[in-house]
């Protein structure tokens, strides 16, 4: 996971980079988006200096931004499903990216860190969040999970649901790396689905009934 770092300041809304995590998006997003905006990563960490109307944060504060800015005024939002909001924007998506040299956002997209927190640990935070409430989303103990896409979120929900007690985690995947990668993280067999047959793997696994949970992290 590429990381770039660069220390900032913030003034207010508007905050310079200092860390980033960096994550991929959907190839056809990107074509879409390319020439309407700076397509960049949607976790960026921030050192923070404020304006004196802004009572929360602080000079020298080390935090993180929340990639998806909401209105704060649509059902979902007032409903507190602020992830499902009907005119979000996403940071890197529809609004310029965290590789800007100065990004604005609004307080409530902000969070503090621990001084002592890791800034690399911190900066993968964004994609962590998704597999961890992903992987999470199902009952895993004891089951059989299937994860196709050995990206960053696709390994570290691999990760999640074996220390959650899942039987057995297949993830499949077109790159031997990242397959190595996966191993190493728990996974229980890892392999690529053109060289060998799901079917098969089952059959080695001693599978009766097919996967349990499945976890589409490829964004094909």
């Amino acid at each position: 996971m590429p990381l770039c770092e660069k220390f900032l300041r913030a003034f207010d809304e508007t905050v310079e980079i200092m860390l980033i995590g960096a994550k991929s998006e959907p190839e056809h997003l990107h074509l879409r988006l390319l020439r309407a905006t700076l397509l960049l990563p949607l976790l960026f960490l921030l050192l923070v200096e404020v304006l004196p109307n802004v009572a929360d944060f602080h000079p020298g504060e080390i935090v993180s931004g929340e990639g998806h800015v909401v209105c704060g005024r649509c059902r979902n939002c007032l409903a507190g499903r602020r992830h499902l909001c009907a005119h979000t924007q996403g940071i890197g998506v529809n609004r310029s990216g965290a590789f800007a040299e100065y990004l604005a956002l609004p307080m409530t997209n902000v969070w503090h860190h621990a001084p002592q927190m890791n800034l690399e640990v911190a900066s993968i935070f964004d994609p962590f969040g998704n597999a961890v409430h992903t992987a999470l989303s199902f009952p895993v103990l004891g089951e059989d999970v299937l994860v196709t896409g050995a990206g960053p979120i696709g390994i570290m929900a691999a990760a999640v649901v074996r220390h959650a007690g899942a039987r057995h985690v297949v993830v499949t995947d077109l790159n031997p790396y990242r397959l190595d990668l996966a191993r190493r993280m728990g996974a229980t067999l890892a392999v690529d689905p053109r060289q060998t047959d799901l079917a098969a793997v089952q059959k080695q696994l001693e599978m009766t009934e097919g996967f349990d949970v499945g976890l589409e992290m490829s964004g094909s």
